[in-house]
This record gives C-alpha cells, sequence and structure tokens, in this order.
C-alpha cells in the first residue's frame, strides 16, 4: 500500500478495524438507494419538483398552477416498483 493511499484512508474517517477488514464468506451487505416519488392529480401526472419537499409542499408548489389543488387531500405513498406514488385528490363538495 502506498504511503498516499494508507494516508488517504486514515484521513478519510473510517476506522482502522473497517479499513482493514475482509469480507468473508457469508458476509452481507445492505445497499440503501433512494426511491423516486411520483405524484398524479386528475389524471395528470406531476414530476418532483424537489426530494427535499414535503407532500404538502409539493401541493403547495403546484397550486399556482392548479389552483384548485390547494384543497386536495393527500393520497399515499403507496410503493410500487421502487417508487412512492402520492395523489392529490379534489374535495367533493357544494359551494355555501
Amino acid at each position: 500500500m502506498s504511503a498516499a493511499l494508507s494516508a488517504d484512508l486514515i484521513d478519510s474517517g473510517i476506522p482502522s478495524k473497517a479499513r482493514t477488514k475482509k469480507k468473508k464468506k457469508g458476509d452481507f451487505y445492505m445497499q440503501i438507494t433512494p426511491m423516486l416519488r411520483t405524484f398524479s392529480y386528475s389524471g395528470l401526472q406531476l414530476p418532483d419538483p424537489d426530494s427535499r419537499l414535503t407532500p404538502e409542499q409539493v401541493r403547495d408548489f403546484y397550486a399556482s398552477a392548479y389552483p384548485e389543488i390547494t384543497t386536495a387531500s393527500i393520497e399515499g405513498p403507496e410503493a410500487s416498483d421502487g417508487t412512492l406514488k402520492y395523489r392529490f385528490t379534489r374535495a367533493l363538495g357544494t359551494k355555501g
């Protein structure tokens, strides 16, 4: 191992035992992958504007284009094929 590589490992903050541990047969490692989110409203598929936003903030984001979405309820998430599906459903009722 070169001195530069060794210094990089020391500076990486990884404990020395973790750096030197070799994978043994039967060792399992967990891989974490973020799930994509999809939103739908009145038959339209709406892209996720920012994964850091809550579903309520996404609803507020789309309120300028779809004013009636402000009173819509949020259904979901429903996990399917590696995505979280949210649905904005308009509240039904009469005015006044």
